[in-house]
């Protein structure tokens, strides 16, 4: 409900200032203004209590809200010291420690999160046959992986493709059964990554950041397949570098 107004009265009538007709007149205007005030008068009063209602229902929500966050900050407090006093020489015992610390803000023997933003958490051996350490970086096992796919773009169609790397997938389907101009937008700063881009159709693609054969393997754009074509593309962390995989 928007906040009710009360519209302004007429002008008084004023026998000083007018004559009896002029003041019949005014003195008919006047009177007859006063029962819609009382009316909007009458509806922004109950306006007003209504909005005293909903700002009491307020503060009590958020009095219960306090009450459930002062709550949950005992519990994680108490789930703190508990795996604090349980932690000992055991790795598993020590990781749900620091876990636990984590989500209270403490974050006891972690390496710090700043300035290791898209980096893998790993465990190190430990030097001289000691405990393993948990560090960013370093070689990591992967037993399989996987990518998301980007398949925003895999209709045919004309329109440019706009690949935010920032955001998103690096395995690209583009539908180019008619010449499309893909921009590679927003590569991690000094940083290197692979971007795959499967395009479906012959008429091929057009990349902005790979204007010419200065750019790509053999030194001249790659022609399309006449069916399909896998690009790849390599971000030095500063200028991009492609070769086509596969094409048929």
């Amino acid at each position: 409900m928007t906040t009710p107004s009360i519209d302004e009265l007429p002008a008084a009538p004023s026998r000083r200032a007018q004559g009896e007709e002029e003041f019949d007149v005014q003195a008919d205007r006047f009177v007859a203004a006063l029962p819609p005030m009382v009316q909007q008068t009458n509806a922004a009063l109950g306006w007003i209590d209504g909005q005293i209602e909903v700002i009491g229902n307020q503060v009590t929500a958020a009095g219960e809200s306090a009450t459930a966050a002062a709550e949950a900050r005992d519990q994680s407090q108490q789930a703190a010291q508990a795996s604090a006093d349980s932690a000992t020489a055991a790795s598993e015992s020590e990781s749900a420690a620091r876990t636990i610390a984590a989500t209270v803000g403490d974050a006891a023997g972690l390496p710090a999160l700043t300035g290791n933003e898209g980096r893998a958490l790993t465990v190190q051996p430990g030097a001289d046959g000691g405990d393993p350490s948990v560090a960013f970086g370093g070689p990591m096992a992967l037993e399989q992986y996987s990518l998301d796919v980007n398949d925003t773009y895999s209709a045919n169609a004309t329109t440019a493709v706009d690949v935010d790397l920032s955001d998103g997938p690096q395995v690209v389907i583009v539908g180019n059964s008619s010449l499309r101009t893909v921009n590679l937008n927003n590569p991690p700063a000094d940083r290197s990554m692979l971007v795959i881009v499967q395009a479906n159709g012959s008429a091929g693609l057009s990349f902005t950041q790979l204007p010419n054969g200065n750019y790509w393997d053999d030194g001249e754009v790659p022609e399309a397949g006449a069916y399909w074509t896998q690009y790849l593309l390599w971000y030095t962390g500063s200028y991009w570098r492609g070769t086509v995989g596969i094409k048929r």
